[in-house]
């Protein structure tokens, strides 16, 4: 059985100062080198590209956060009803909720969208 191919290195880039990698002939700056964020978004990356077949992915085929959010608001209309059929309050709580997400990140593709982003959503600039 062959080797398999190697993964692409996570390196120095000496002119910037930065960490950095090359994934189908496109490189990719990941920050300070050797912190614990680069090498997060160092693995990341390679795993994303990995999972796609050794591929950038395309960011036309990336699901963004208002197409996750659709996609649960259409089950939530359905799922949280009471015996007799009528409408939850569950439902309209999470509207709301949605609402500054969907203001600050609704363009964001979902798979880039972490704790901190997340976290940015609860301050009171969202309120």
């Amino acid at each position: 059985m062959p080797d398999p191919k190697p993964l692409p290195k996570y390196r120095l880039h000496k002119g910037r100062g930065l960490a950095a990698v090359t994934l189908s002939g496109r490189q990719f700056y990941l920050g300070k080198y050797s912190t614990a964020e680069s090498l997060e978004l160092y693995n990341r990356l390679v795993n994303e590209w990995l999972a796609n077949g050794r591929r950038l992915i395309d960011p036309a085929e990336q699901v963004t956060i208002i197409e996750v959010m659709a996609a649960f608001v259409e089950h939530a209309r359905e799922y949280y009803r009471r015996p007799d059929g009528t409408p939850t309050t569950e439902f309209d709580n999470y509207c709301q909720a949605f609402r500054p997400l969907k203001k600050l990140y609704g363009t964001t593709p979902a798979a880039g969208f972490g704790p901190k982003a997340l976290r940015a959503c609860g301050g009171r600039q969202c309120r």
